[in-house]
């Protein structure tokens, strides 16, 4: 085996090893979003929401605030 070679295999397996930990980061930010869905009063007060009595929710399909009753 020649260095050229040598030099493509290990190239190879650095892309590999990129593609597995960006996978797996997606993964994470998905987890860290799922778990992020129902807000303090603290964190809405901080987002500049209004708090009208009723417990809000943040819904990620619509991107939008609703209340929950």
């Amino acid at each position: 085996m020649c260095l050229c070679a040598q030099k493509k295999k290990k190239k190879v397996e650095r892309l590999k090893e990129k593609k597995i930990s960006h996978i797996k980061r997606k993964e994470n930010e998905l987890k860290k979003k799922e778990k992020k869905k129902v807000l303090s009063i603290d964190e809405m007060i901080y987002l500049g929401k209004k708090r009208s009595g009723v417990n809000f929710t943040v819904d990620i399909r619509r991107e939008g605030w609703r209340r929950r009753r």
